[in-house]
């Protein structure tokens, strides 16, 4: 098993945008507006990507936040994460309370990851499936540009996410099982110089996809069930919080502590929000099929910077 090596190669990942992860898949979820404390994203539009372009969107809801048509003055700043809705061939940048501010049209988003500055990562189906022909794409806020390939999540021994932890200290790895799933948390200090240790290992009674370290832990939620968790670094249960109403979560992205801290939710049709307590907050509905989450400018502003990388190296 080349663990260190997965490991390693998320933390490299990251570093590309500076700060943050990049968060990437099926669902039946929310019906339209099920959810929303901010304004009703807009509906699909299948555009191509080289007439992409950034356009505005209602966010008006219960605190007076939105959208100013193409983003509106200064929104980009403000924006606290982006949402790739791949049916609704398009990615949304949110405020922390769910309001949309802006709105970029690409053909079948498939994972949206953070970047530095105002914009984000796209990677994109131009053939609308994930097994055809991709791209990526850099919106900066302003514009879209092509960029070079970037790395894929890691798929071996069964991994299905590695994340690094808040502290930059240890990495969270979500591991496939049949008819659930395993959560896992290393850190560096195995044998041998820069390898990694096993800390944690637990395994939860659903299948996930969703993994979000926080200052308290990580979140995971039910990929095909209506269900989140919160672990501790111990393997303890410290929240379970039924969603009702959505048959399954695509991602998660952590709120930062300076937001307010909490986890968003992809669920199919609607953007969840919980509190870091697990209590259920106004999110944003309308999405057609959400599938990936990431930080924007505005949230990797108030984070802790993460520590680098450490050299890739084969675990044994």
């Amino acid at each position: 098993m080349r663990l260190l090596g997965v490991l390693s190669g998320e933390l490299e990942r990251r570093r590309l945008v500076g700060w943050g992860l990049g968060l990437g898949l099926m669902g039946a979820g929310f019906a339209t507006g099920l959810v929303g404390g901010g304004g009703r994203a807009q509906g699909p539009r299948q555009v191509r990507e080289s007439g992409a372009r950034g356009s505005g969107a209602r966010g008006s809801g219960a605190r007076g936040l939105g959208g100013r048509g193409r983003g509106g003055r200064g929104a980009p700043g403000r924006v606290a994460l982006w949402a790739a809705d791949r049916a609704g061939h398009g990615v949304y940048g949110l405020d922390v309370d769910g309001a949309v501010l802006q709105r970029v049209e690409v053909h079948a988003p498939m994972e949206v990851r953070a970047a530095p500055g105002s914009g984000c990562f796209i990677h994109s189906a131009l053939e609308g499936r994930r097994a055809g022909r991709s791209r990526w794409v850099e919106w900066t806020g302003s514009r879209l540009q092509g960029i070079p390939q970037l790395p894929g999540e890691p798929a071996e021994d069964g991994i299905l996410r590695v994340r690094a932890d808040c502290g930059g200290e240890g990495a969270w790895v979500l591991r496939a099982a049949t008819g659930s799933c395993r959560i896992e948390r290393w850190t560096p200090g195995g044998a041998g110089r820069n390898a990694w240790a096993k800390e944690m290992g637990r395994t939860l009674p659903f299948e996930a996809r969703a993994l979000a370290p926080t200052g308290h832990g990580a979140w995971v939620a039910g990929y095909r069930s209506p269900l989140a968790v919160l672990i501790d670094g111990e393997g303890d249960l410290c929240r379970e919080v039924e969603l009702v109403g959505a048959d399954g979560v695509e991602d998660a992205l952590a709120i930062p502590e300076g937001m307010g801290g909490g986890v968003w939710l992809a669920a199919c049709g609607a953007l969840v929000r919980l509190d870091r307590r697990g209590r259920r907050w106004p999110g944003q509905g309308g999405f057609a099929h959400l599938v990936s989450l990431a930080a924007g400018g505005a949230a990797l502003a108030v984070s802790r910077p993460r520590a680098a990388a450490p050299p890739r190296r084969a675990f044994r």
